[in-house]
């Protein structure tokens, strides 16, 4: 009779105790082990000679954990929420947790997204929803804004604004419109610059490809149309430029536009998109590193991230016709898909 594979016998094999072969298997041989990497490396590979593969049931009963973390981002159609995810489920796999993603378009749905990955009994919530309601008993992380009660990664947003609207001024350009639903942080900018800011330049946009069609199609529909444009994502540029070109508007020499997120795919549209580098791989990083330390210690300080951007200096603006570019030093112009 062929031997049965058990915990015990890959302990036996490994030369280790039966906790210890526990922890590396069940565990993920990750922050959350007793065991050393060396250890839980070695383990792994008996386990992984022997074909062994541990009993989820067994895990979660002896543990009282499921090793799931809700992934909540809103919109299946944010490219950049996409990548995110996909980054933050491998990290998580190698810490020994599944991510179950879930997605919303309005309040309304977030609260059924929520309920349905909460009967999934998970551990703990990764989202970029900071107003959401949650049980008190499931370890939250936001991403992107700061909170009170929450441990959060964020990024500055307003910061972001600030640094594009210098951007495009030393290109010579005063007429900015702004696709994005953060109004006053565009306005306050706008301000401390002293410039005019004209309403019909100010669009909401949610991040999705539809509405950087929309966006553009507004632009366009006015009798005077700004010179540069700041848009809410990468998502929204790619999709405001394609409009643009299939109505004979060329980016950049009619109209410049700067955004956030550098997507994979950004340096390769036409042109190449100058936006911001939120260093997605990073975010994930610290997502998921700030989850397992709260799961691992829940009685602790709120822990408090924040994430620096950069730009990229790619092709999608350009200065003012006539206007020699001032102060361009200090930007960043050696990025990755832009044209010598």
């Amino acid at each position: 009779m062929a031997q049965k594979i058990t915990l015990a016998y890959i302990a036996e094999k490994a030369g280790v105790s039966k906790s210890a072969a526990s922890q590396a298997l069940l565990g993920g041989g990750g922050k959350t082990t007793k065991v050393s990497p060396k250890t839980a490396a070695r383990i792994q590979q008996v386990a992984k000679k022997l074909n062994y593969r541990p009993n989820g049931v067994a895990r979660s009963l002896s543990s009282g954990k499921t090793y799931s973390i809700g992934i909540m981002f809103g919109g299946i159609h944010d490219l950049y929420h996409m990548e995110l995810a996909m980054n933050i489920q491998q990290l998580l796999l190698k810490e020994g947790y599944i991510g179950i993603y879930t997605s919303w378009s309005c309040d309304e749905e977030f609260d059924k997204a929520c309920n349905a990955i909460l009967r999934h009994g998970i551990d703990g919530i990764i989202t970029a929803h900071p107003s959401g309601f949650f049980p008190d008993n499931i370890p939250v992380v936001i991403y992107k804004s700061k909170h009170e009660r929450y441990d959060y990664v964020m990024l500055n947003s307003e910061k972001r604004i600030e640094d594009s609207l210098s951007y495009l001024i030393s290109l010579g350009h005063r007429k900015i419109g702004y696709a994005d639903n953060n109004r006053k942080s565009f306005s306050d900018a706008m301000k401390k610059k002293a410039f005019h800011i004209n309403p019909d330049w100010i669009i909401p946009c949610n991040g999705f490809l539809q509405s950087g069609v929309k966006a553009a199609q507004h632009f366009m529909s006015l009798s005077e149309h700004p010179t540069a444009i700041i848009a809410r994502n990468d998502t929204v540029s790619i999709a405001m430029i394609a409009e643009f070109q299939k109505h004979g508007i060329m980016i950049p020499e009619d109209i410049s536009i700067i955004s956030f997120d550098n997507m994979m795919i950004s340096p390769h549209v036409t042109p190449p998109l100058t936006t911001f580098d939120c260093h997605s791989q990073r975010v994930a990083e610290l997502l998921v590193d700030t989850m397992i330390s709260r799961l691992t210690k829940i009685e602790q300080p709120q822990i408090r991230r924040e994430v620096k951007s950069e730009l990229l200096i790619r092709n999608s603006c350009a200065p003012i016709s006539g206007i020699k570019p001032k102060n361009l030093a200090k930007f960043k112009t050696n990025a990755p898909g832009q044209l010598k």
